[in-house]
Order: C-alpha cells, then structure tokens, then sequence
C-alpha cells in the first residue's frame, strides 16, 4: 500500500513537469518578442539620427507644442520667454530675420559688384568699440556682432560671404589700422579693389578684384571664388559688405582671425543660407547700380551727428 503511494506521488510529479515543459518555451518565445520589439525601436532610431538631424527635427515639436497651447499663450504678463516662444514668435520679439543679417543674398550681381561713385572718406564713424568682427577661415565667412545687454559682443549685426588667403591667413586678435582707400591698386598684381579696410599691415578688407579702376572691369574669377581661399592673403567681400564695414568699423575695431571649425553649427547654418546672386554669362549692365541694402550713408551720418 505504501508503495502504491509512492508510485502514486511521484506519477502526480512527473505529470506536472511534463505540463510545465510544455508551456514554457510558449512563454519564452513571447518574452523574446516582446523585449526585442520594447529595445528594437529605440536603436534604430538611435542609428538613423544624426545630431544636425535631431536639432532639425526638434523645431517642428517646439512649434506645435506652442502652437497647441495658444489659449495659455495669452498670458503675457507671466514674462516667460521660453525659448519656444522666441523660436515662434521671433520677429514679434525683435529677431531680425536672416536676410537682415546678410541682406547679400537678395541683391542682384550689379549691386554686389558695382561702383556707386561716391569716393569721398566718411566724415565720422560709430566708436571703436560699437562693434567686434569674426573671420571664421573654415567657413569663409565674416561675422560682425554688437553689444548684448551685459557688454559681451553676441548680438549678431551682418553676416558676410569671403575669401581670405589662399595659402592660409595668421590667426589672433587684432585691432583695425588707420589706413583706407576708396578704389585702389595692387602695385604687384596690376588690379584693383574698392573700399579697402586696413586690418593689419598689408592684410585688408576690400572688395573682389578689377582689371582696371572701374566696376567694369570685375575679374570674374575672383567673383565666383567668393566662399573660397583665393586671396594673397586680404578678405575679400562683395561691395556692399566692403562698404559696410568702410563706414561702420572704425580704426581700432577689434578682429578676431579665426580658424573656425566643421562642429561649429551656427556658422554651418550661416554657411548653407549665404547664398549670392550667380554671375550672368554676358556683361553686366553698370550704368545705374541699384541700393537695396538696409542703411544709407546719410541715415549714418545722421545718427552719428545725433550722438554727438
């Protein structure tokens, strides 16, 4: 009797195991699914994103997140100013648009390489200190800041396309010389240059070269080099942004020569809406050069008289 028990007992057992060993690998196969599909996602997403992608694509959740929330928006008396907001609502907050910044990339190519026939030197000009200029090598590109509201030089003012030496510029700190010179010579190559800015020595901001000492002669070369390292070492600029700089950028403003980086996404963000007018295939007409940029030398000279 006893021992019909004990057979009894371990049949029980042996029935149970045979019931668990045949629903566990049911159970271990939905785990697997189920974890594989839970960490599947997360790394192809991961994989596929790069990090310019993922500040790309974070503009259209902030936009949509405010855009959601316009019943709380109201409340403008809270002093708020996410950076939703401001992505949103940038004009209305004071933003300049990027073509405010480089009002270049809607002038046409006669305005980007013409003479307007005004060769007399400024009568004044802002303080030395009213602005900080930033040559970036690696982009081609000058920046010019003002002030911010605590003394640093981040609120950007222009943004210009270059080229700077071909065979590589010095980097550092420096402060603008004295020297200018409305349209002038390069002794040693024959060519010429409008609105040249001393920088340092013999390195200048001037305009695209010419053959002879009128806008007609714009070497086409030097032109379509905008963007590139060209230069014998001077940075060359469109006329307008030369002209700029010829007024606004008085002797002793700083310039820092920089090398600039590929991991420098606002500048690479510069870079992609920089965009110049393509030069026609035949001459350009040079009569009457339009001004479309966004000051006038006698709103300048104006405000300048007005500081004084």
């Amino acid at each position: 009797m006893k021992r019909i028990r004990i057979i009894g007992m371990i049949m029980i057992i042996l029935a149970a195991l045979l019931i668990v060993s045949c629903q566990k690998p049911a159970d271990t196969e939905y785990t697997e699914r189920s974890v594989n599909t839970e960490v599947s996602a997360p790394e192809e997403e991961t994989d596929t994103v790069t990090a310019e992608e993922t500040d790309a694509s974070a503009e259209p959740d902030i936009q949509e997140d405010t855009e959601n929330e316009e019943v709380s928006a109201p409340e403008e008396g809270s002093g708020t100013d996410t950076e939703e907001e401001l992505v949103l609502n940038g004009p209305e907050q004071g933003i300049p648009e990027f073509e405010d910044l480089a009002p270049t990339v809607n002038m046409s190519f006669e305005e980007l390489i013409g003479d307007n026939k005004i060769y007399e030197s400024p009568k004044a000009y802002p303080p030395n200190d009213t602005y900080r200029i930033t040559v970036d090598l690696y982009h081609q590109i000058v920046a010019v800041y003002s002030k911010d509201d605590k003394g640093e030089y981040t609120v950007p003012v222009r943004y210009m396309i270059c080229s700077s030496g071909r065979n590589g510029n010095s980097t550092g700190i420096i402060k603008m010389g004295q020297h200018r010179v409305r349209f002038g010579e390069f002794k040693s190559a024959n060519c010429y240059g409008q609105y040249w800015s001393n920088i340092t020595g013999r390195i200048y901001f001037h305009t695209i070269l010419y053959s002879k000492r009128t806008a007609t002669s714009y070497i086409k070369s030097a032109y379509n080099a905008l963007g590139t390292r060209a230069s014998h070492g001077c940075i060359r600029l469109t006329v307008p942004d030369a002209r700029w700089i010829w007024y606004h950028c008085a002797p002793g403003t700083v310039v820092e020569i920089r090398n600039g980086s590929a991991d420098d996404l606002e500048f690479n963000e510069i870079k992609e809406k920089l965009k110049i007018a393509k030069m026609p295939e035949g001459k350009a007409d040079l009569e009457n050069i339009p001004w479309t940029d966004n000051w006038t030398i006698e709103e300048l000279e104006k405000s300048l008289v007005r500081n004084d």
